[in-house]
């Protein structure tokens, strides 16, 4: 039992309450605010986790990062919640408000207005706290459900493979297409109709590269605009097979290209430098794609597609719904039990004689201050013209002593001490909502005058 009282009272840090207050209050209520306790270290511990998850996906490199990431984010998480918390609770002093351009307490509010729950401010606070709850869901959805998605990742990941693959083959083809034209305006243009034979028969191989892989680009993205745009699962994987056989027959003509390219010769010695250059054009474009094929997969390996992970766990699996929703019902849930406390039980009436209490005492030790400080201040100043104008007294006794003496008992009536009290200008301070009623009854001109000029 003694172990679940000092639980309880651990859990009060955590209510966005004024814990001295909660301890004094009936068990009830003091359980209800540990509820409340135990759902924002709920928070604080949902927080650490899906950040936690998330750094560590994101920072591969430098994992233990992860760790106190985590437990910034939850401590940011959790006193922005904690501030909702206490914003939440009902202004409990009198405090000036204007309503319909007068100035009135909010003791004298309706009590049906200061208790709306869904006022437009409340209304924002929740939509933000909904947000956040929404964002911190996802990384647990990934954390939990991650082994789920693993087939739809695998073909989304092949999907985009492809994609980036056919984009960079699209400008490197185009390259190939451009160097062929380029060799058959500037050799077949001067050659003889002999001369054309045995140059058509030497560079067979190179165009016939050329146009097997813009057949392949032709292919490749009809096959893909037909992916994107089909509904049907059996369908689709049809077409993955066809593109992933697609490019195994590419990367294997590539290669296959590379090793026997050295051993093509030019017959015609008169084009001899421009087959050379052709040939070796050819010879690097291809080189540059399968360079770019094994970069793109280093790439590929080393991503993890953390969004689009999110994004098909939210599409594919119902229970990340679960989840988020359980997520934002632990954030909301807090701030209907603190409305529940208010409508339910007089803690609010307990915290308001409190720190009334509180408020009035302190300003009345000030008020007590107030007055120390300037009889003290007063009586240094008091000493100090004393001590300057009793020389002069002295002096004054040797010619008059009866003036001497009236002046030191005029000096010492003026330099007695006076207790000053602080002004109150409001009518209820320290409060300051009400002013002081003016009491001066001035009816007429003569009545001001009198009132201006009293000694007249």
């Amino acid at each position: 039992m003694e172990i679940i009282n000092h639980l309880r009272k651990k859990l009060y840090y955590f209510s966005g309450e004024d814990r001295t207050v909660v301890g004094q209050c009936p068990v009830k209520i003091q359980r209800s605010f540990a509820s409340i306790g135990l759902f924002v270290f709920i928070i604080f511990i949902g927080c650490f986790l899906s950040a936690t998850s998330f750094t560590y996906s994101l920072f591969e490199g430098v994992r233990w990062i992860s760790l106190p990431l985590g437990v910034i984010w939850a401590l940011i998480v959790t006193n922005i919640y904690l501030l909702l918390l206490y914003t939440i609770s009902p202004t409990l002093l009198p405090t000036a408000r204007k309503h319909n351009r007068k100035v009135l307490p909010v003791a004298e509010d309706p009590k049906h207005k200061r208790d709306r729950v869904f006022t437009p401010s409340m209304v924002f606070r929740m939509g933000f706290m909904a947000v956040l709850a929404i964002i911190i869901a996802q990384p647990l959805n990934v954390l939990f459900l991650s082994s789920f998605s693993e087939d739809s990742m695998a073909n989304f990941r092949d999907e985009y493979r492809v994609d980036m693959l056919v984009v960079s083959d699209s400008s490197i083809i185009r390259q190939e297409l451009a160097s062929q034209r380029l060799f058959e305006q500037e050799v077949l243009a001067k050659a003889t109709p002999h001369d054309s034979l045995h140059i058509a028969q030497s560079t067979g191989f190179l165009n016939e590269k050329v146009n097997e892989d813009h057949l392949f680009l032709r292919e490749s993205q009809m096959i893909l605009r037909k992916l994107k745009n089909t509904p049907k699962t059996d369908e689709k994987k049809v077409l993955r097979a066809q593109l992933q056989t697609l490019i195994a027959q590419s990367l294997a003509s590539d290669q296959d290209f590379l090793n026997n390219i050295e051993s093509i010769n030019f017959q015609t010695s008169d084009f001899h430098a421009d087959f050379e250059k052709y040939k070796a054009n050819l010879a690097n474009l291809i080189t540059y794609k399968l360079q770019n094929y094994e970069t793109l997969d280093q790439l590929l390996n080393q991503s993890n597609f953390y969004i689009k992970r999110i994004q098909v766990i939210l599409k594919e699996n119902m229970f990340s719904w679960f989840i988020t929703l359980f997520v934002c019902t632990i954030f909301l849930l807090p701030i209907y039990f603190k409305f529940r406390i208010r409508k339910q039980t007089d803690f609010y009436e307990r915290k308001r004689k409190k720190e009334d209490q509180f408020v009035r005492q302190f300003y009345k030790e000030f008020k007590e201050k107030y007055t120390e400080l300037f009889a003290r201040k007063m009586q240094l100043y008091n000493d100090h013209l004393k001590m300057r104008i009793e020389p002069h007294i002295e002096h004054l006794k040797k010619i008059n002593t009866d003036l001497a003496i009236k002046y030191q008992s005029e000096l010492d009536l003026e330099l007695t001490t006076v207790s000053i009290q602080k002004y109150e200008y409001w009518a209820d301070p320290p409060f300051r909502h009400k002013h002081q009623p003016d009491r001066r009854d001035i009816k007429t001109e003569q009545d001001l005058l009198k009132r201006l000029y009293p000694d007249k």
